[in-house]
């Protein structure tokens, strides 16, 4: 998971503060684009809301939606010319300088990962019309709660709001 990775990288760097860093969320369709960035503070309030739930301070108001580049895909190691606005964005994104003394190991739960992988694999050995049935609904569940979330951006967010630490 993308997430679990960034915060865990970001754990283990003390000196990265608030808005020290970016976030570039990359192969994003037209509509898929246009949603979120008429939704910005909706999509970081969704973001960083699950950061807490892994116990992350740190966050950034840096953020850059790119857009799906279909003449790239399935191509290992291509070129492509990079625009004006992702340079204006890397470069006005601030260097941080990490001491190697201060930095600490990255732990990602392999252990549990390795557990729940043989699990999965021995369930779909076991079952394997199940498990896709079991996929599928996922799948549904968490598509119906993204087209609510960018349907009513700002029920979402009070929503998101009273779910951190307050009534639910």
């Amino acid at each position: 998971d993308d997430m679990a990775v960034l915060v865990s990288v970001l754990r283990s760097l003390p000196e990265v503060k608030k808005n020290d860093f970016g976030i570039i969320v990359n192969k994003l369709g037209p509509r898929e684009k246009s949603q979120i960035q008429e939704n910005v503070e909706d999509f970081a309030a969704f973001l960083f809301g699950q950061w807490r739930e892994v116990k992350s301070s740190v966050t950034t108001s840096r953020l850059y939606f790119a857009s799906r580049e279909d003449q790239l895909d399935d191509m290992d190691n291509a070129k492509t010319v990079v625009s004006k606005k992702l340079e204006r964005f890397l470069n006005e994104t601030p260097a941080v300088t990490i001491s190697k003394e201060v930095v600490g190991d990255i732990n990602l739960p392999v252990p549990d990962l390795m557990h729940n992988l043989n699990a999965a694999i021995m369930k779909i050995k076991e079952h394997p019309d199940a498990v896709v049935r079991e996929i599928l609904a996922d799948f549904t569940d968490d598509l119906e709660q993204l087209r609510t979330r960018l349907a009513s951006p700002s029920r979402h967010l009070a929503d998101s709001r009273l779910s951190v630490g307050g009534p639910k």
